[in-house]
């Protein structure tokens, strides 16, 4: 007698036939990777390399690579895995619902399993995406609040970003002073207003009106949140003998890593949302989050922030993002703002306009953020406080 094969095993047979060569190719490279990491891990931990820059830079930046290939492998090898989850998961919830149980108890509680349903139906704007857009934002608001506890307790974070601190000096070198005064200018406000003005131009006739007003009001969010933060925690700014910045607005938390998360993150949304390639979107996720790690590093670097800064500025930003952009899928699904409609013709200004910041960051980014000269902290540990170099009155144009 012959059985009848159910669709999601049907599927499940389809998926894993299309597990052909990209796929092993891709699984390849994964384990590749892994191994390569590893190496560098135990290389880092055996060598003592920390003392010589060029070594410990280009072992950081060889991780980093290694890293982004990781990111962008493993979601080409999950790609065949998850579709045969969500085809196992489909039949499952049809199976689920006409189950006797489950009848008997929607009779029994028709309001409170009516609540429930609702909560993940597509069909209408409390679904399924606010659903799925409330944990995103609670899960990354708990780990903000756990963060900005530790930071006000002084508890597990102090000495950990004392000890990183301590460490910077001894790597810094005139090329890296400059490749990161760039790259924290390019978070600056004055970088993310040109990239603003710019995105108003590019869009000019393209009926994306809506697209610097969403840009200019999110950028205005972020900004009043963290200032609102920073004087609620009101912590201090690392020791002025480690860092290469003049900063003196309060540390917590870090306004240039908020801004690159939040505005990079949402240019990230926008764009994967109007390029058509999968490949593109795959390429666009791990381009923004080395663009928003290398701004917090940088922050770190110039040591005007702790790390803990940089954590709590991360969790913020992803909080935010996860509100934005629940808002914005819901309004583009049941249109609620019809005319903030989310389309392939904000791909054009949102790219002219990352090349024009990047671009003018590249160019001024330097010049713009004077950096003072700073003892090395050998030197500073030996000397007392009076007779240390006297720091240079010139201020970063950047104070966030």
């Amino acid at each position: 007698m012959k059985t009848d094969r159910t669709s999601a095993a049907l599927v499940t047979e389809r998926a894993i036939g299309m597990m052909s060569a990209p796929t092993l190719r891709y699984g390849a490279i994964l384990t590749a990777v892994i191994v390569l990491t590893a190496l560098n891990a135990y290389l880092l931990k055996t060598l003592d390399v920390v003392g010589i820059p060029a070594i410990f830079t280009a072992a950081l930046l060889a991780q980093l690579l290694l890293l982004l290939v990781f990111v962008f492998s493993l979601i080409m090898v999950l790609r065949t895995p998850l579709r045969i989850a969500w085809s196992i998961l489909s039949s499952a919830w049809k199976g689920i619902q006409v189950n006797t149980h489950v009848v008997g108890l929607r009779q029994r509680y028709p309001r409170l399993v009516g609540w429930a349903g609702r909560r993940f139906s597509m069909k209408q704007p409390t679904g399924l995406v606010l659903t799925i857009g409330t944990f995103a934002a609670a899960a990354a608001l708990l780990l903000f609040i756990s963060i900005t506890r530790a930071v006000i307790l002084k508890t597990s974070f102090a000495g950990i970003d004392q000890r990183i601190l301590n460490l910077v000096p001894d790597i810094r070198t005139s090329a890296q002073d400059r490749f990161f005064s760039v790259v924290t200018f390019a978070a600056s406000s004055l970088s993310v207003l040109v990239f603003i003005i710019v995105v108003g131009l590019a869009s000019w006739g393209r009926r994306q009106w809506w697209l610097p007003v969403l840009l200019a009001g999110v950028f205005g969010l972020e900004t009043l949140t963290s200032t609102i933060i920073k004087h609620a925690v009101a912590r201090s700014r690392p020791d002025r003998a480690l860092a290469l910045l003049n900063e003196h607005s309060f540390s917590f938390p870090s306004g240039h890593t908020l801004t690159a998360t939040v505005m990079g993150g949402l240019a990230a949304y926008l764009l994967c949302r109007s390029v058509k390639s999968s490949i593109g979107r795959l390429m666009i996720v791990p381009a923004t989050l080395t663009a928003v790690l290398l701004v917090g590093t940088s922050r770190i670097y110039l040591g005007v922030h702790y790390p803990s800064d940089i954590l709590g500025s991360l969790t913020l930003g992803l909080f935010l993002l996860a509100v934005i952009i629940t808002i914005l899928e819901i309004n583009d699904r049941f249109r609620l703002v019809k005319p903030a409609k989310l389309s392939p013709a904000a791909k054009r200004p949102l790219l002219i306009a990352a090349a024009a910041a990047v671009l003018f960051a590249g160019i001024f980014g330097a010049q713009l953020t004077p950096l003072s000269v700073v003892e090395r902290q050998q030197t500073a540990k030996i000397l007392p406080a009076q007779t240390r170099r006297p720091f240079g009155s010139c201020r970063s144009t950047a104070k966030r």
